[in-house]
């Protein structure tokens, strides 16, 4: 599965995808569930997301700092109990200032 922004990810298991949008590269990047919505084959998340950046990511080199509370907005879809496709919306340029990069 691909997910827009140069990030690449396999689903092994239900939930997998928001375990961690960036695998290696933001590690240990809790997602803070602030709202859940669910209709028909699909739910609607609002999360807040914090991350050491400890990898190349969208052609940085790591910078160790750490970035807090970037809102999140994930449209998950499903089909037989799987998430078949994954949306989502995030405020990358709250999350490249409190890194120093923009």
């Amino acid at each position: 599965m691909t997910v827009p922004g140069e990030i690449s990810m396999t689903l092994d298991r239900p939930g997998q995808a928001l375990d961690h949008p960036v695998p290696g590269q933001l590690p240990r990047c809790p997602h803070g569930a602030r709202e859940l919505i669910a209709e028909d084959d699909k739910v609607v998340g609002r999360f807040t997301c914090s991350a050491t950046h400890q990898g190349a990511w969208l052609g940085q080199a790591p910078t160790g700092r750490r970035f807090e509370r970037v809102d999140e907005v994930w449209i998950l879809g499903f089909r037989d109990g799987r998430i078949v496709h994954v949306w989502s919306l995030e405020d990358t340029l709250w999350r490249l200032r409190q890194l120093g990069l923009a």
